[in-house]
């Protein structure tokens, strides 16, 4: 199924010299729409089911119209959609993220809100302008304040009962705290990380037992600091990379810290086909007690 959607996505996004992408031939079109089609009722729907999005519906019926209509696939233009998206993402962050009712909170309080403002607006103009946009403006930056640093909004959890999972019984040692004591407890932290070339991008970081039905925890690359031989400066400890899953995300005084269960690479197994593609097989690290390191 990958494969023949590489294939078919290769025909719709095919890389051009030009600045504008050469037009398609209705021919074209056709045979294009045809392996759209044929992707959808012979691969997609036997392995995943039967799927009735939007997405489906344009490549069954509307391929060949919108080269028609477009001359090239890739001269359709979404950042109308992207938009709004982008205003919407601070009022998703109020739902409960439940996929049963997010979108209907989702929509009501985005909605509601422009309506609120398309009003504030409509009375401000009646009035002869006063205040005009200060209510709006106010409103906005409302929807789209972020969160301080406070433990107020964050559930707090005892170190006993995140001790239960996988990986985290020495987190008491760890943290140096009692069983009895509660600790803020996040779901997702966002941060900038530095990659191996040293370009720093914007990255976010998930770990919940429960998201959507099921657990979330990222694997994560990160970089410590090696153990330095005696008389050897810092300037001369290398950076290690290592390879973990985060197992919690802790809000502490000073600094919000991930609990990462670490993972070292092992021998593959013979004729392992990731193995012949450059990928590592990974195993839990062991601590000094036989326990997850």
């Amino acid at each position: 199924m990958f494969a023949e959607y590489a294939v078919l996505f290769g025909r719709i996004a095919g890389w051009v010299t030009s600045a504008t992408p050469i037009p398609m031939t209705l021919e074209e079109g056709k045979s294009l729409s045809e392996q759209a089609t044929a992707f959808v009722i012979n691969c997609q729907t036997p392995i995943l089911g039967p799927a009735h999005g939007p997405k489906v519906d344009k490549l069954i019926r509307h391929v060949l119209d919108a080269i028609s209509m477009h001359g090239n696939l890739r001269n359709d233009k979404t950042d109308q959609n992207e938009a709004f998206q982008k205003d919407d993402k601070p009022f998703y962050q109020r739902t409960n993220k439940s996929v049963d009712a997010f979108t209907h909170q989702l929509v009501r309080q985005a909605q509601g809100s422009r309506a609120v403002l398309r009003r504030i607006e409509k009375l401000n103009c009646i009035n002869g302008g006063r205040n005009r946009g200060r209510r709006g403006a106010f409103a906005r930056a409302r929807a789209t304040h972020k969160q301080e640093r406070s433990t107020r909004h964050l559930a707090k959890v005892r170190v006993s009962v995140l001790a239960f999972c996988p990986g985290l019984s020495r987190l008491g040692e760890l943290l140096k705290l009692k069983d009895s004591q509660k600790v803020p407890v996040l779901t997702v932290m966002k941060f900038i990380a530095k990659l191996e070339c040293d370009t720093a991008v914007k990255q976010t970081l998930w770990s919940t037992p429960s998201y959507r039905g099921g657990p979330w925890s990222d694997a994560v690359l990160y970089s410590v600091r090696s153990g330095q031989t005696e008389g050897a400066s810092d300037s001369q400890a290398a950076d290690v990379l290592c390879v973990g899953e985060v197992r919690a995300l802790l809000r502490c005084a000073e600094e919000d810290v991930a609990m990462v269960c670490k993972m070292t690479p092992v021998a593959p197994e013979p004729g392992c086909p990731f193995a012949a593609r450059g990928c590592k097989r990974l195993k839990w690290a062991a601590s000094r007690d036989d326990g997850w390191s």
